[in-house]
């Protein structure tokens, strides 16, 4: 959030005081009718363009504006339950457009979203990222992950991140947790914000660059069962 929002903290103080939020065990929970209020606040923002929205999280809506490619640079924040899409082929430029998107989480059934030509690329402005699954063998050319605080793809097709050293100077948390097909993590020398990292299962990975050393902030980090390491 604070990667989003200046003053994240504050403000969730303020909702607290003003009883909209409350925080138990490090969790922030809200009403359900605050929750509906607030999804009628963004759907009414263009009820019959979905991808004109800020928000979207309707499985069918988000279905739609990547099939057609309707996304706009309005959109920041997109989570979808894959559980409840049929199988998705998109185009390889599905998210030129929707350039501004700080939030993406596709979860739940293993990826339905397929790119028979593959993928041209993701918004530099992404926050976090999670896609459950994700398709390809490796992350777009054209994206800069300069921004993400948080990459998580576990049970992807991913079998190397990227090529070459990035600037990964906001990134805290890796995890590719299940995706087989992972040989190689790219250097990540460059992220010195980074505190956990997560490589379970990920039975391929043959080494870890040794630029994890000199990781200060790093604290956590699970191989288990990457029986090649």
């Amino acid at each position: 959030m604070d990667a989003c929002y200046i003053s994240s903290h504050s403000g969730i103080d303020d909702l607290i005081d003003k009883s909209l939020i409350s925080v138990s065990e490090n969790k922030i929970t809200m009403h359900d009718l605050l929750q509906q209020m607030g999804r009628d606040i963004f759907r009414s923002e263009s009820p019959s363009e979905p991808g004109r929205r800020s928000r979207m999280w309707i499985p069918e809506d988000i279905y739609d504006v990547l099939i057609e490619n309707s996304g706009t640079k309005t959109l920041k924040g997109m989570q979808l339950d894959m559980s409840r899409i049929p199988e998705l082929e998109i185009k390889a430029e599905a998210f030129v457009k929707i350039r501004k998107l700080q939030f993406l989480k596709f979860y739940g059934t293993i990826s339905k979203i397929f790119f028979p030509q593959g993928l041209l690329s993701l918004p530099d402005e992404l926050r976090y990222l999670c896609w459950k699954g994700y398709p390809l063998k490796t992350l777009p050319t054209r994206f800069d992950p300069k921004n993400p605080v948080e990459l998580d793809m576990g049970c992807s097709r991913v079998e190397l991140l990227w090529e070459g050293k990035q600037d990964l100077v906001n990134l805290k948390v890796i995890s590719l947790v299940d995706s087989t097909n992972l040989v190689r993590i790219p250097d990540l020398s460059s992220a010195t914000n980074l505190e956990f990292i997560n490589f379970s299962n990920c039975t391929k990975l043959l080494e870890l660059p040794s630029s994890l050393q000199h990781l200060e902030k790093l604290t956590r980090s699970n191989s288990r069962l990457c029986k090649n390491l």
